[in-house]
């Protein structure tokens, strides 16, 4: 039911089947594309057979595989078939209700889940397509308190700047509010992100369709956004950057940041921003430049281990004695040479009855075994 059938010869009963008028007569649950979109139907044709052959008006079902196939929705009473957007998209599968279906700036027909959270704020988001990365992204903006607490209610609103070219006229600022409102709620449960989600498309392409992005990315998109909608500079003056001259560095960075404020001034500012120094020697000259940058976000690397715990247990002689577990941290490279002299430095040679350097030799001739 609702898959795509691809071309195909079909041979059926004119008495009881009628084509499509066309293929925008398709009936929710199914689409004609490719070849006809088939599902199980009761025959209309066939009911009247019966009732004409022993007076039985009864409608019986037909097989999905069978030769009397009636034209969709003509065993039941008319029904307003719901408007179907031109610009509307198919879930996977080829039916309308893969992902549910959405239009090109996602008209999702899904609503929140109406219930009370375990906790204020453990609320799902759901996926509007791979829209997982903005969802997880948006999970970690919502528990930071020192963004989400200034959209909970309408304070922001005084500082919306309409007329800022790099702003978005307040629509980020006045999704990503009404989304917060929602989370924090304790009326949903789920909550759909449908407006949020196509307000950053409308001004981001990159992020209006339905593939995996990058988190980082749609992260400092929303919070630049936000900051100049909210901006209180009505007219940004020109301002250039301050170099040390070898002045103290306090001196140096707090001109630097009343330079910035120049420019840049808003809510977000006062909670997000930060400042960076930066530091650069000529390996020529030797000259010194020393700059303080302003930052929303800092990225990291995530650690990378190469070593591994290796769990060891230590048989001594003479047998009979005590063994003896530890867990050594070594290399993903080292020998087992390596780890027998690791081991040794670990217990130290009196308690075991070989030395480092002979550990090697084999097991034959080591005196104790691990």
């Amino acid at each position: 039911g609702g898959g795509v059938l691809g071309p195909c010869c079909l041979q059926l009963s004119p008495a009881a089947w009628a084509w499509p008028s066309s293929t925008a007569a398709a009936a929710p649950g199914g689409s004609l594309g490719g070849g006809l979109a088939l599902r199980r139907a009761f025959s209309a044709a066939a009911a009247a057979a019966a009732a004409a052959g022993n007076g039985s008006a009864e409608k019986r079902e037909v097989d999905l595989d069978g030769e009397e196939i009636c034209q969709l929705l003509t065993h039941t009473k008319a029904k307003e078939a719901p408007p179907k957007s031109a610009a509307s998209h198919s879930g996977a599968g080829g039916g309308v209700y893969g992902y549910g279906s959405y239009s090109s700036y996602g008209g999702y027909t899904r609503n929140n889940t109406r219930g009370r959270p375990p906790v204020a704020g453990a609320v799902g988001l759901g996926n509007l397509g791979n829209t997982c990365f903005m969802n997880s992204m948006l999970q970690c903006i919502s528990n930071a308190e020192a963004l989400s607490s200034l959209f909970l209610d309408d304070a922001w609103k005084r500082d919306v700047n309409r007329d800022n070219p790099l702003g978005m006229n307040g629509k980020l600022a006045a999704a990503f509010a009404k989304l917060m409102r929602e989370m924090w709620s304790g009326d949903y449960t789920v909550v759909i992100p449908t407006e949020f989600k196509r307000t950053i498309g409308e001004y981001a392409p990159q992020f209006a369709g339905w593939q995996q992005q990058d988190s980082q990315e749609l992260m400092s998109f929303l919070l630049d956004g936000l900051h100049e909608d909210l901006n209180r500079v009505q007219r940004k003056p020109y301002v250039e950057t301050v170099d040390s001259k070898g002045r103290p560095d306090a001196l140096v960075s707090r001109e630097a940041w009343r330079r910035f404020l120049l420019r840049n001034d808003s809510c977000i500012v006062d909670r997000l921003y930060g400042q960076l120094r930066s530091h650069v020697t000529c390996t020529n000259c030797g000259f010194e430049s020393i700059t303080f940058d302003p930052f929303l976000s800092l990225s990291l690397p995530i650690p990378v281990r190469n070593s591994r715990r290796v769990p060891v247990t230590v048989f001594p002689l003479p047998f009979g004695s005590a063994p003896v577990s530890v867990v050594v941290d070594m290399p993903i490279t080292a020998s087992v040479l390596e780890l027998k002299q690791r081991i040794v430095e670990l217990l130290g040679e009196d308690m075991l009855p070989w030395r480092a350097e002979g550990a090697g030799s084999g097991g034959d001739d080591a005196a104790g075994g691990a």
